[in-house]
C-alpha cells in the first residue's frame, strides 16, 4: 500500500475492529501506513479511545491522608493531571511514595522530574482529579477543608500523616517554634486535630495582611513538651526542617541535664565558693564548661540567700524568746 492513498474498505473495517485493543503504531505497522495517518483517520471516523482510567475504590489509609494534606498545601490541579512542584527532593520523594501506595491497584501514570532545581511529581489521571474534586473539593488556597473522615477519626496515625503533609507544605521551624501560616479559615480544624494528638497550640490572626488584603491565620507550637510530641507523632519529611527540630530538642535536653546537675550540686558549689574556689574551678570540678559560669553564680547566690533568710528567721525567734524571758 502506498502512504497517503485513500483507505480501502478492508482497512477501514480493520480499524473499526482493532482500534480499541491495538495501539496506533501497531495498526500502522500492520497496514503499512504512518501512525499519524492512522490517528487522524481514527479521529475522522470517531474512533476515539476512552483514555480516562478508572481508579475504583480508594481506601482510607495514612498514605491517602498524607496526599490530602499535601493537596491542602503545595500540590495543585492542572487541566488533566495533579502536580506537586517543590524545591526539596526528600519532600517530592515522600509524596511520590505515598501517591504510589494510594494508586497501587491502578495503572495510572506517575512521573517525576526536575527542572531548575524544582522537583515535580505529576499524576496523569483525569479520573483521580475528578474523584478528589467530587469528594474533597477544589483545594483552593482560601477554601480547602479538612476531610470529614480525618477530622472525625480517632486514629492518631491517620491524623498525624494528614498534618505531616500539611506541615511539609506550609509549616516551618523558626525561633524555637513550629509555625503554620495560611489564608484559610480551616486552620481552626487543624488546631483541633493537633489538640487530639495532645499538642497544645495557639491559633491567631496575624496583624499583617497579604498583598491581596487577606487575613493570615497562624498556628504556633512551642515548649519542649509540645515540640517533642510533634516530633514523635507528626514530624517533617523535609530533612532541613526536621534537622532544626532535632537540634532544638538536643539543646533542650542538654539544658535540662545541666540544670539538674547544678541543682544536685548546689550545696557543694556553695561550700567550695566559701572556701575560696573560683567559679571556673567549681565548673571544672562538677564537669561543666566555662559557658556555665553565670548559671553556677546564680545557683550559689540562691543558696546563700536561702541560708541568710534561714539565719534571719532563727535570729528573730531567738531574740523573741529572750525578750519574753
Amino acid at each position: 500500500m502506498i502512504n497517503g492513498s485513500k483507505y480501502s474498505e478492508q482497512e477501514v473495517d480493520f480499524l473499526r475492529k482493532n482500534y480499541l485493543h491495538m495501539e496506533h503504531k501497531d495498526i500502522a505497522r500492520k497496514l503499512g501506513r504512518p501512525w499519524r495517518s492512522i490517528a487522524f483517520k481514527c479521529q475522522q471516523m470517531g474512533l476515539i479511545k476512552h483514555k480516562k482510567k478508572e481508579i475504583g475504590n480508594i481506601d482510607y489509609t495514612p498514605s491517602l491522608a498524607y496526599v490530602l494534606g499535601c493537596m491542602c498545601g503545595d500540590a495543585t490541579f492542572l487541566r488533566h493531571s495533579i502536580r506537586l512542584g517543590v524545591k526539596d527532593k526528600d519532600f517530592a520523594e515522600e509524596f511520590y511514595k505515598h501517591i504510589q501506595l494510594v494508586l497501587s491497584h491502578t495503572d495510572i501514570n506517575i512521573k517525576s522530574s526536575c527542572h531548575r532545581d524544582i522537583y515535580f511529581i505529576q499524576i496523569y489521571s483525569l479520573a483521580l482529579k475528578e474523584y478528589l474534586i467530587q469528594n474533597y473539593g477544589q483545594f483552593r488556597t482560601f477554601d480547602w477543608k479538612v476531610p470529614d473522615w480525618i477530622f472525625q477519626s480517632s486514629n492518631q496515625k491517620i491524623i498525624g500523616y494528614f498534618l505531616k503533609g500539611l506541615f511539609d507544605s506550609e509549616g516551618n521551624f523558626h525561633q524555637n517554634q513550629i509555625r503554620l501560616q495560611t489564608v484559610s479559615k480551616e486552620m481552626q480544624s487543624v488546631s483541633q486535630l493537633l489538640f487530639k494528638l495532645g499538642i497544645y497550640n495557639r491559633l491567631s490572626i496575624e496583624k499583617r495582611l497579604t498583598t491581596a488584603g487577606n487575613k493570615v491565620y497562624s498556628i504556633s507550637i512551642s515548649s519542649q513538651r509540645n515540640i517533642g510530641i510533634f516530633r514523635k507523632k507528626i514530624g517533617f519529611s523535609i530533612k532541613r526542617k526536621q534537622a532544626k527540630l532535632i537540634d532544638y530538642m538536643v539543646r533542650c535536653e542538654r539544658k535540662r541535664y545541666k540544670n539538674k546537675l547544678l541543682f544536685n550540686h548546689r550545696r557543694e558549689m556553695t561550700q567550695m565558693y566559701k572556701q575560696g574556689y573560683s567559679l571556673k574551678a567549681i565548673s571544672n570540678q562538677i564537669g561543666l564548661g566555662n559557658n556555665s559560669l553565670n548559671s553556677i553564680s546564680n545557683h550559689i547566690k540562691k543558696v546563700l540567700k536561702q541560708d541568710y533568710n534561714l539565719y534571719s528567721q532563727k535570729h528573730s525567734l531567738l531574740k523573741g524568746r529572750w525578750i519574753d524571758a
